[in-house]
């Protein structure tokens, strides 16, 4: 016969045991629950409250205790390094555009209904997925706040002003599955310049030595691995969100544009680069320059004033990011990478200032007076883009990948180190296990030809 006293102990440990699971299920569950009440809370925000009424800043109070759970808890979770950081940056990004929408805008249901439906909604569930859409669309496609420099749709839609689902989903697929085949043939190339014992400190020299770039291959990465790596998750997104009938296909334009836009540093981020994060990050840095800084006129200091907060914003985020990857917060260089951004602003306008005082030194008189009277701004910037001549792209072109070059290890070496200690590159190096070199190769010259006469794909 068992003692009472053993079945106590039974029951005791038994009860314990049932009572960290719960509380292990309750905190796994608990950033994804606020990330929904993030929603909930926002989208009911936007269509039943004032703009400027109490009970809409009220709102901010519970989205900031949600925000603090839903960063705060995601280490907590049972997945991969890289899910934990989309989570805790979609906190960050999430908070930062509702603000934007609540506060700042004074977004309501009269904007929801003229900006995104385009009509008077026959039903509430219409009015909840504007709101939603708005919470979900960081560049405010196909409203009034669409981010300045989001890319057109390729010519391939040009003539039709609906993009079929079935047209879209399948080329929006089809050029993810050659981005993602194209990034696993690099890394299969790049293994085979990492010698086997190599420790995550010797393996991005051993990678640099291989390829015999020296610092050159950092700007080779930004236009193509990191780019392919973000723009083929994007289009399986979307390729899902389409697809299932979530969104229309004119809801996702591309994420970048061409990479022969860039002879400037402002060209790469503020018009190559993908402009998500533009329009939360402008609004706040124009809230901190105007309201606090009392900056209310344009002038030299206050552009780069505001070019440095959304640049540190920007940091912030990524600084986010190499955290849960596993970067100790003092070994990040999210901050100082984007943040140069600023001082490499100041050098080139710089030098376009004195360029131009050149200019209308040595030419003539005639020209200088029909460039002044070009004075609307976008047309402007348009003439200024054409009349570049093809020495000062092929030039400038020079100076973003000089600056990319020095700066880019800043911030990218100490995330691939850790990212190598705690796994996550041998996560990701998985997928070439699949892959035969001469295959892969073979499939993405094939894949490329057959886009570019088809889908008239562009650089």
């Amino acid at each position: 016969m068992i003692p009472l006293t053993h079945l106590w102990d039974w029951d005791l440990a038994a009860t314990t045991s049932l009572h960290s699971q719960s509380v292990r299920v309750l905190l796994q569950a608990l950033p994804y629950s606020a990330l929904i009440g993030h929603y909930i809370v926002s989208s009911v925000s936007l269509i039943y409250t004032r703009r400027d009424s109490l009970s809409r800043r009220f709102s901010l109070l519970p989205l900031l205790f949600l925000f603090i759970v839903q960063a705060s808890l995601s280490p907590l979770l049972s997945i991969n390094r890289i899910g934990k950081a989309c989570l805790a940056m979609a906190a960050f990004m999430n908070l930062l555009h509702t603000f934007n929408l609540l506060i700042l805008l004074g977004v309501d249901a009269a904007d929801i209904e003229n900006e995104v439906l385009s009509r008077p909604p026959t039903y509430m569930y219409e009015k909840v997925a504007g709101a939603l859409y708005l919470l979900c669309s960081y560049r405010g496609i196909r409203t009034k706040w669409q981010a300045k420099n989001t890319p057109r749709f390729p010519s391939f839609f040009e003539y039709s002003k609906d993009p079929n689902p079935l047209q879209f989903c399948v080329r929006q697929g089809a050029i993810a599955v050659w981005q993602l085949l194209a990034n696993a043939v690099i890394l299969l190339y790049l293994q085979n310049g990492v010698p086997p014992k190599s420790t995550c400190v010797q393996v991005i020299p051993a990678v640099v030595e291989f390829l015999g770039l020296k610092l050159a291959v950092w700007p080779v990465a930004w236009l193509s691995f990191f780019r392919m790596l973000i723009d083929s998750t994007y289009r399986l997104v979307s390729v899902v969100s389409v697809a299932t009938g979530i969104s229309a296909p004119t809801h996702w334009p591309p994420a970048f544009n061409s990479i022969l836009d860039v002879w400037t540093l402002r060209r790469f981020w503020g018009l190559y680069w993908h402009q998500w994060m533009r329009w939360p990050f402008t609004a706040a840095a124009t809230l901190f320059t105007q309201r606090v800084l009392r900056m209310s006129r344009p002038a030299f200091l206050k552009r780069y004033i505001h070019t440095f907060c959304v640049f540190t914003l920007s940091g912030l985020l990524h600084l986010v990011n190499d955290i849960f990857l596993g970067v100790p917060w003092q070994q990040s260089g999210s901050l100082l990478f984007f943040c140069s951004f600023t001082l490499g602003f100041v050098i080139e306008d710089s030098i376009k200032a004195l360029w131009v005082r050149f200019e209308r030194r040595s030419e003539p008189k005639d020209l200088g007076e029909v460039s002044m009277q070009m004075n609307h701004k976008g047309q402007a910037a348009k003439a200024t883009a054409r009349s570049t001549r093809v020495w000062q792209k092929v030039l400038g072109a020079f100076w973003v990948w000089s600056w990319m070059s020095v700066t880019t290890p800043v911030y990218v070496v100490p995330m691939i180190q850790s990212a190598c200690h705690h796994g996550v590159v041998s996560d990701m190096l998985q997928i070439t296990q699949y892959v035969d070199p001469g295959m892969g190769v073979l499939a993405l010259g094939i894949g490329a030809l057959f886009f570019w006469l088809n889908f008239r794909v562009a650089l």
